[in-house]
């Protein structure tokens, strides 16, 4: 009896051992930050940060949200199995280096000045540029063969604070980010052009070796849409 209960005991063990040796570890999505979209604030982490984390949790997924460069984030993406990145719009540069999950919203960038310049897209290749590092904005100048960029690896305050001084004509940037970042230094004249582009923003994962449980996301997402939850978060920041 005292046999068949060790044996019993040492069976348990193995079996144990064997499932916490296949743990599922949380995936790892990375991220970065531009408020509103993403921020550092715990209260408000910005409305994609929200929208992603709302997917997850419905999913029933164990995740790791990570903040991060923005350049860094997209390398290790691109050379990490399993990961995903978060809100990742799509150009024809970025095409082929992700598999693209799903859309999370749209968004525009403008040209922003702070001398009353109006600029348009032809106006803006005499002026000197500032951009953040790796952004779509960045990619999309570049396709567009806009040379005088200053590129940033943080959006916002650096670039501002270069027009502020005369090193910069004008800032390339996402409507919401602009309109959040602006207030906060004190800004309330600032021009912007019409909508100079559009662009797809989505949830993205590496490209050969892509999330594996993409399809319950894509579930989760239609769900949160269905209830009202999208649109209740992206009315919490006015978007």
């Amino acid at each position: 009896m005292h046999k068949y209960i060790r044996s019993l005991l040492s069976i348990c063990a193995v079996a144990l051992t064997s499932t916490m040796g296949h743990a599922i570890e949380p995936v790892k999505v990375y991220t970065s930050v531009f408020p509103p979209i993403v921020t550092k604030d715990s209260v408000r982490p910005g409305y994609a940060y929200e929208l992603v984390e709302e997917v997850l949790t419905l999913a029933n997924i164990e995740y790791e949200i990570i903040q991060m460069p923005w350049a860094r984030a997209q390398a290790l993406v691109k050379s990490t199995p399993n990961t995903l990145i978060f809100p990742l719009t799509r150009t024809a540069t970025r095409e082929k280096n992700y598999s693209w999950g799903f859309e999370l919203f749209k968004t525009q960038t403008y040209f922003v000045t702070l001398n009353g310049e109006k600029l348009t897209a032809k106006d803006a290749y005499k002026k000197k540029i500032g951009v953040q590092l790796k952004s779509s904005w960045d990619n999309w100048l570049t396709e567009k063969g806009y040379n005088t960029i200053s590129r940033m690896p943080q959006e916002g305050f650096g670039i501002v604070r270069m027009m502020q001084v005369g090193r910069l004509d004008t800032w390339y940037a996402e409507g919401s980010v602009a309109k959040d970042i602006l207030p906060k230094m004190g800004i309330s004249s600032a021009t912007f052009s019409d909508p100079i582009q559009s662009f797809n923003t989505f949830i993205a994962t590496n490209k050969n070796h892509p999330f594996t449980q993409m399809e319950k996301l894509k579930a989760a997402f239609k769900d949160i849409i269905s209830s009202g939850d999208y649109k209740k978060i992206m009315s919490k920041y006015n978007m």
